[in-house]
């Protein structure tokens, strides 16, 4: 990646910048039990509160997640970047390329 003008200003908007290498693995999720706008509904489940008429709560039922800068497919097993609670997922390769930028922050906080 020689120029990324889409990637750097979604990396400008980040509010945290204390990333964390770690191991995506399935978690429990917040299925909808009937359609919502013609479409079932699926959120990660954090132990928010939810209505238990509308929802139902599905151990592993979130399987992946996606690169907030290229998308790419997290999936188990698979070693990303995240911040503190996730907010902000990055690859391995998208990491690589802000790194100097992410340390660059750190410092100057």
């Amino acid at each position: 990646m020689d120029k990324w003008p889409e990637g750097d200003q979604i990396f400008n908007d980040i509010q945290e910048y204390n990333f964390t290498l770690k191991t995506f693995k399935p978690l429990p999720a917040l299925k909808s039990l009937k359609p919502i706008n013609g479409y079932f509904h699926t959120e990660l489940y954090r132990g928010q509160q939810y209505n238990k008429i509308d929802y139902t709560l599905v151990p592993n039922a979130w399987d992946h997640e996606h690169c907030r800068f290229c998308s790419f497919r997290i999936e188990n097993g698979i070693n990303y970047w995240g911040n503190t609670n996730d907010i902000v997922i990055m690859c391995t390769k998208c990491h690589e390329y802000f790194k100097n930028q992410i340390d660059d922050r750190n410092n100057i906080k």
